[in-house]
């Protein structure tokens, strides 16, 4: 899990002489979504909650962006779908495979990066200076038609090349090509704005949230959340507000 650290604030205005003013740091944790207290949903766009920072009694009103949290679900449970046990990328094999067309130089590269390609999934053949693609990650396989596999795949690899000769050789185990690609996949299919939520279904959402290893942003970097107010704070304003006033009549 994560921890989320956060300067949450909010302002009150009464009128022009007396306002009430927050503003300090927060810490959110996994823990904290999973004891979340869920108000319900606000114009078919958030889900308000009552949240506990991390060692502390008091909570916090919060708001989190339902399409937000349903991506970050979404593609966390999509990368696992599309590793297997050992951590790598599953792969699909292609057939007939397909030749790509690299400069003798890349192909020089290539050569010694292929053990470290087959862990994301991609198999290649170099025979006779020709190079051609066996298998491919198996997320990429259904996302691309057969016409346009061939640019796809030779984009790829030289996108792999650079990032492999910027870093001395390393391959991150999700390159950013992939990434985007099943980014993309749970943007599409996570709840929208303007669709309605029960609560049942909001607490649902935040107890998956929850379990998620990057809970606070979504897939493509965003806060899930935004904290309020402290709710002790409100309250305190309240009384203040409620005490009689004592008025002279001249």
């Amino acid at each position: 899990g994560r921890i989320l650290h956060m300067l949450a604030g909010a302002d009150y205005k009464e009128n022009r002489n007396s306002s009430y003013q927050f503003k300090r740091p927060c810490v959110f944790s996994n823990e904290s979504i999973q004891m979340a207290k869920v108000v319900g949903q606000i114009d078919n766009k958030f889900i308000a909650a009552l949240l506990h920072p991390q060692g502390e009694k008091n909570s916090f009103l919060v708001l989190f962006d339902q399409h937000a949290v349903d991506e970050r679900i979404r593609v966390e449970m999509l990368i696992t779908g599309y590793k297997n046990n050992s951590g790598q990328l599953k792969s699909q094999t292609l057939s007939p495979s397909i030749e790509i067309f690299l400069a003798e130089s890349e192909i020089a590269v290539l050569t010694e990066l292929l053990p470290r390609l087959q862990k994301l999934g991609i198999k290649l053949v170099i025979k006779e200076g020709k190079t051609f693609v066996c298998e491919i990650p198996l997320c990429l396989f259904n996302k691309v038609s057969k016409e346009n596999q061939i640019d796809m795949m030779t984009a790829l690899i030289k996108k792999l090349l650079v990032s492999a000769e910027d870093s001395r050789g390393v391959i991150p185990s999700l390159p950013h090509f992939i990434a985007d690609i099943i980014n993309t996949e749970a943007c599409r299919g996570a709840i929208k704005f303007g669709d309605k939520i029960s609560l049942e279904e909001s607490k649902f959402l935040l107890s998956k949230l929850a379990l998620c290893e990057m809970p606070f942003q979504c897939a493509h970097g965003r806060p899930v959340l935004t904290p309020l107010i402290e709710i002790e704070q409100i309250q305190s304003q309240v009384i203040y507000l409620r005490q009689p006033m004592h008025v002279n009549y001249l």
